[in-house]
């Protein structure tokens, strides 16, 4: 077997004339937010903004939360 033939796609329809599929590429699969997140730890980047931003919303509303329990029980 020669390099060419070795190196060629195999398609999925050849009509003699036309190679039907021949220019195909499979689309790159799509990355994860857990992927992402051990790619960016693995390389040492900091965390992202938005993380942060929305970690603190949510402990400042559960501390108010609590707080309002706590003064308004009879």
């Amino acid at each position: 077997m020669n390099a060419r033939k070795r190196h060629m796609k195999i398609t999925p329809y050849n009509t003699g004339k036309v190679l039907i599929g021949c220019m195909y590429e499979q689309p790159a699969p799509e990355v994860t937010p857990e992927e992402l997140w051990v790619q960016s730890t693995l390389l040492g980047e900091s965390p992202r903004n938005e993380d942060l931003v929305w970690t603190c919303i949510c402990i400042l509303a559960v501390t108010a939360i609590v707080l309002m329990m706590n003064v308004y029980t009879p």
